[in-house]
């Protein structure tokens, strides 16, 4: 099992980033794997406990680089 890192969290933010900015999104730090995969999305409002804001993903093993920026981008 892979647990979510920085290096993943900062390659989803690069590549919206460099979505709108209509630019490649840079490589990412951490290793390719097939894995089954899920996102998901919490907000903190008014300084409460984290929320959930939204998830996507799939039991089913893919790519994390591809999953990560096809779930980042929908």
């Amino acid at each position: 099992m892979v647990s979510a890192n920085k290096e993943m969290v900062v390659y989803c933010f690069d590549t919206l980033v460099a979505h709108y900015n209509s630019e490649d999104a840079p490589p990412p730090a951490f290793d390719e794997g097939q894995h089954p995969l899920f996102v998901t999305w919490k907000k903190v409002v008014n300084g409460g406990e984290p929320r959930l804001r939204g998830c996507i993903g799939s039991l089913e093993a893919r790519g994390l680089i591809n999953g990560f920026k096809d779930y980042a981008l929908n």
